[in-house]
């Protein structure tokens, strides 16, 4: 006879799918919080620019037909640009 109060536990489906579905859940609880992973991108994408500035490239800008250039973003005009225009850039 079987007790009436005793669950048994759901079956897990354990397909890959699932098991695909909780290695993705567990990698973005281990993420920061999303303002700090768009501070993080800000940072690097200043560190690339600064780090670019210097190099000409040969490619050409098809809108304007120059080759590319690179702005550094942390110069004091770039910098006091951005912090000029930062609540009209975020909203």
């Amino acid at each position: 006879m079987t007790n009436p109060n005793h669950k048994t536990p759901p079956k897990s489906t354990g397909g890959w799918i699932n098991r695909m579905l909780n290695m993705i859940e567990a990698v973005g609880n281990k993420l920061p919080d999303p303002a700090m992973l768009f501070l993080m991108a800000m940072l690097l994408v200043w560190v690339f620019s600064a780090i670019l500035a210097p190099i000409s490239f040969t490619e050409i800008d098809p809108r304007s037909g120059q080759p590319i250039v690179v702005n550094n973003m942390l110069t004091g005009s770039a910098l006091a640009n951005f912090l000029a225009n930062m609540v009209n850039t975020f909203t």
